[in-house]
């Protein structure tokens, strides 16, 4: 179970400047990396959704082969040491509580995790317009969404 998570000031403005980039009136998101240390996840890195992903007024389908291949590559250069830990996106309202939607998504990416694994999945969802609000949640035994209590260092 985890009890806190922690995002980089670095990874935090890399999500900014890719919401910014990003004009249309779509959701946008991507993968998070980073490490967990007992009970916390520490965010080092995030990536964009990639070249072929599909984002619409309320979802967003990111760009799995781009993504992995970004996860894979921070994994290497790491020596192992950084890895998946979630997805991040925005919701074009000031709701950032998880859509029906996220269910599925987390759900669907949880079935393909080790137990170990998926029950530190988190998934971060920022205000579009906002990027500086955001919740992050984890995705519990309970298989449901909890808020985690996120600071950024």
């Amino acid at each position: 179970m985890l009890n806190k998570v922690y995002i980089t000031s670095y990874c935090l403005e890399t999500i900014k400047l890719i919401i910014k980039r990003h004009n249309q009136k779509t959701e946008i998101g991507g993968v998070l990396v980073g490490f967990q240390k007992e009970d916390s996840l520490t965010i080092i890195h995030a990536s964009d959704p990639g070249p072929n992903a599909i984002m619409q007024h309320n979802w967003i389908k990111i760009d799995e082969q781009y993504t992995t291949e970004f996860c894979n590559y921070l994994n290497k250069v790491s020596n192992n040491s950084l890895y998946y830990l979630g997805d991040w996106h925005t919701h074009l309202s000031s709701n950032l509580l998880p859509s029906p939607t996220d269910y599925k998504a987390v759900q669907t990416l949880a079935s393909y995790l080790t137990e170990d694994a998926r029950f530190s999945l988190i998934t971060v969802i920022f205000n579009h317009f906002s990027p500086e609000i955001f919740k992050v949640y984890n995705y519990s035994q309970e298989r449901l969404l909890k808020e985690v209590e996120c600071s950024i260092i």
